[in-house]
């Protein structure tokens, strides 16, 4: 009973290792065949790949003044020429460690320093070595110097720049950008309106208000203005000649009244 007890545990821990063993060697393959996603620069990998392509044009400069002053063994402007190049390459490190780089682009980064400390090295070397011979001249014959003059020049050439290529491997697995199309245009025909004929208008005469009659002054109401009435207030007399004077019947009434009142008074007295 023991014995089959033990048989048991030992088929299940060997089936589980099997299990375990095929599920490993499943992921190992996902893992293998799984296609790597495009590489995608990020905004400090553009910041880091502009400024490796300026601190490269600045270094390649003084490489070419470098190769030049040794082929006019010009030897006091070769040492200040490496001393300024190997600065450059001092602080070019000391500025890489700025830029805080995507993991695709961090092997470019270390790749970079590595060719800054090797090109540092060899102004280094060259300028050490023009210094003694601008400070005490050439020791050797002509083919020593010139061996020794080659290979300042080969220590500068074998600072290859791996890291340049590995830049081009990296960029190369950038996706283009999709083309964006281009809207179709459709031309509609659109109707010309018919012009508007506009009418002048005429202008309407404006018949011109004539001057009010003066109406004149007629105080007694009869009928003749008074600037024509002789006697303005009297209705009855428009002309001098409509004034009746008193006759001689008039004159003898009035006579005698007065002769009577006179009577009438001496009577009474």
């Amino acid at each position: 009973m023991g014995k089959i007890a033990t048989c048991d545990i030992v088929i299940v821990i060997a089936l589980v290792l099997v299990f375990a063993l095929v599920s490993v060697t499943d992921v190992k393959s996902k893992i293998t065949t799984a296609t790597p996603k495009p590489y995608v620069p990020t905004i400090q990998d553009d910041k880091f790949m502009n400024w490796m392509a300026g601190t490269d044009e600045t270094l390649d400069s003084y490489r070419q003044s470098v190769f030049n002053a040794t082929e006019d063994e010009d030897y006091f402007r070769l040492v200040m020429l490496c001393e300024e190049a190997s600065g450059i390459c001092d602080q070019a490190r000391t500025e890489r460690y700025d830029y805080q780089v995507s993991t695709r682009m961090l092997p470019v980064k270390d790749e970079y320093g590595v060719y800054l400390n090797c090109l540092k090295t060899a102004f280094d070397y060259i300028g050490r070595h023009a210094d003694d011979i601008a400070r005490y001249g050439a020791q050797g014959s002509d083919v020593e110097i010139e061996q020794e003059k080659r290979d300042w020049l080969y220590r500068i050439r074998d600072c290859h720049t791996s890291s340049a290529d590995m830049l081009e491997k990296l960029l190369a697995e950038v996706p283009e950008p999709t083309p964006t199309p281009k809207p179709t245009r459709i031309f509609k025909p659109v109707a010309t309106p018919s012009p508007t004929i506009v009418s002048t208008p005429v202008p309407t005469p404006v018949a011109t208000p004539s001057p009010a009659p003066e109406v004149e002054l007629d105080s007694d109401g009869d009928g003749v203005p008074d600037r024509n009435d002789y006697a303005p207030n009297d209705p009855a007399v428009q002309a001098k000649g409509d004034i009746k004077t008193p006759g001689f019947g008039v004159i003898l009434a009035i006579g005698s009244l007065i002769a009577v009142a006179y009577l009438v008074l001496r009577r009474r007295k």
